[in-house]
Formats: C-alpha cells, structure tokens, sequence
C-alpha cells in the first residue's frame, strides 16, 4: 500500500506541472518501468529454468526446492509489486492520454507518440497480467502451492522423494516451465522491448 501512495503522489505531482519536459517523465516512468520488468523478467526467466532443473534431476529434497522456491519469489515481490501500479502511474485522468500537446516538446507527430505509448503501456499491462493469470498470483506462489499440496500427500509415504517427484502432475509442470521460459514470456518481453524502442525515438537530445 505504501508503494501505491508514494505512485499516486508521483502522478499528482506530474499532472499538476505544466512545463513537464518529455525527458523527464520519460526518465521517471517509462524507462524506470521498463528498467524495472526487464529485471523482474530475467527473475522470471532465471529461476523458472532452475526449478525445472530441478524437477527433471530431482535434485532436492521436496522441502528444500519449496523452500527455496519461497525464497526466490520474495528476492523481487516489492518490485514486482511496485509494476503492478504502472497501471496508475501511467494511465491519465480523463480522457486524454497525459495531456501532452500544450504540455511537453516531442520530435515527430504528437499523434504517433501518443499511439505508440499507449502500445507499450499495454505491453507492459499485458506482460504482468499475463505472469498473474488466471489465479492473481506469481508463479513463484502458484508452483509453491502445488509443490506443497503434493508433499502434503505423499509426506506419509516410505520414500516420500520418490514419491513426490514421480506425481504426475509433474509433468504437466515441466512443460508448462519449458513454454513459460522459451515463448511465452520472451514473446512478452519482446514488444515490451519494440513498444519502448519506439519511444525512445520522440526524446529530444
């Protein structure tokens, strides 16, 4: 909460400057948004790859690679949850789109500039609402509370190892890790990247 009041007090203030230059509000919220996903992407990309490791090697015990799993999840939480306010950092009030004909000096038609932030704010939107979907929650928590259910179930067993890396919803977790980390994210990732290029453009040096 306290992140999203400092975010709101930041927009306030934005909106309340009539001589808001163009650099300057593309240094304080497009590139430190875009700064702020790549890091929690190579996060993403990064460890997602390593617990599938761990999953085919079955190289840790089952309390260990959820622990760890926690533990990964938490390094990055308040940045990631500081992105999920972009929506409020970057979205006007009213209907126009951050007022910016009277208010900044851009290169290039005002009209692209402003389609082409739109695109990658939606990028970015999409980006994170894709990494939530569809249970609200990172997959750092979603594969943490499946991890945990199965050792729930296997715990009573014998050799609960074995029991626990051989569940079958295992693989269906392996594949689901393997399109996260080589498509689906990168793809993401890519027009977040093409949108912020195009940005990068309109700055007047």
């Amino acid at each position: 909460m306290e992140g999203i009041k400092i975010l709101y007090e930041k927009i306030k203030d934005y909106r309340a400057s009539k001589k808001q230059s163009l650099e300057k509000f593309f240094a304080n919220v497009i590139e430190e948004s875009f700064n702020l996903l790549e890091i929690i992407h190579q996060d993403y990309i990064t460890n997602l790859s390593k617990l599938r490791s761990f999953l085919i090697n079955e190289s840790l015990p089952p309390r260990e690679l959820i622990q760890w799993l926690r533990e990964s999840g938490l390094k990055l939480r308040v940045k990631r949850s500081y992105l999920e306010t972009i929506e409020y950092e970057l979205k006007p009030e009213g209907n126009d789109l951050l007022s910016f004909r009277d208010r900044v000096k851009i290169k290039g038609k005002k009209d692209e500039f402003e389609d082409h932030l739109r695109q990658y704010i939606q990028s970015v939107l999409e980006y994170y609402l894709y990494a939530s979907y569809p249970f609200d929650k990172t997959f750092y928590r979603e594969y943490e509370n499946k991890l945990q259910s199965i050792l729930d179930n296997v715990s009573r067993e014998p050799d609960s190892l074995k029991e626990f890396y051989s569940d079958p919803y295992m693989k269906d977790m392996n594949e689901s890790l393997l399109d996260l980390t080589d498509k689906w994210l990168p793809e993401k990732w890519k027009e977040a990247s093409k949108n912020y290029r195009r940005l990068r453009q309109y700055i007047v040096k």
